[in-house]
């Protein structure tokens, strides 16, 4: 009788065993299949996604550039109105105290003081000069990194990227030709720097997208 439970639990056991074992099998079979890209092809898409990074604020500044650009073209002089008094003023029968460290010009707003823009000021030519120059410089090097990640976009992302791509150097080229006119044209400075950005916008979002993809697949290796 004891001969025969404990050959029965001998069973039970080994079959509990090989259960488990193939469980395990399955369980590794699984992780396998979706481990499906190899550790190069890992390296590669991490490789690929520093160089969206890089493209990523590579763009940020080419828009930051753009829009200071547009700055220089809308700046004015500040103008003070209702300006009260100098540092000597009195309020009920009271001299009012001068805080250098505040009021460094040597005066101080007494409550009865506003500013408005004055008139407009024109762009200075070594300000235009280096935010066109720093345009130039970083469209040339989107130009280089994105040809890195092209072909990883579909066909119809590979066409946007390029089309945008156009855009910023046709607008690069226009921004050289603007800024060696000593007569500037704020009118034109500032279409062409909108249209610099949109194409910064486009291509950002394709690369938001194309960062997303990579960045699923290493999570599933």
């Amino acid at each position: 009788m004891k001969a025969g439970l404990a050959k029965f639990f001998f069973m039970a056991l080994v079959a509990s065993t090989a259960s488990a074992n193939a469980a395990d099998t399955d369980l590794k079979q699984t992780d396998s299949s979706k481990s499906n890209i190899s550790r190069d092809e890992a390296l590669h898409l991490s490789k690929l996604a520093d160089v969206r990074r890089q493209l990523h604020h590579t763009l940020a500044r080419v828009k930051k550039a753009s829009s200071e650009l547009q700055n220089e073209f809308n700046r004015s002089d500040i103008r003070i109105v209702e300006y009260d008094e100098y540092i000597n003023k009195y309020i009920d029968g009271k001299p009012v105290p001068f805080d250098e460290q505040l009021y460094p010009y040597g005066f101080q707003n007494i409550g009865n003081t506003s500013t408005t823009a004055g008139t407009p000021l024109p762009a200075r030519k070594l300000w235009v000069d280096s935010y066109v120059n720093q345009i130039d410089s970083l469209v040339s090097i989107i130009k280089n990194d994105i040809e890195q990640v092209l072909a990883d976009f579909t066909q119809e992302e590979n066409i946007a990227a390029r089309s945008a791509v156009l855009q910023l150097g046709v607008g690069r080229e226009r921004l050289l030709v603007l800024g060696k006119d000593s007569d500037y044209k704020k009118a034109e400075f500032v279409d062409t720097t909108n249209s610099i950005k949109e194409a910064s916008d486009i291509l950002d979002r394709l690369l938001k997208k194309s960062f997303q993809n990579i960045h699923k697949k290493l999570q599933n290796n």
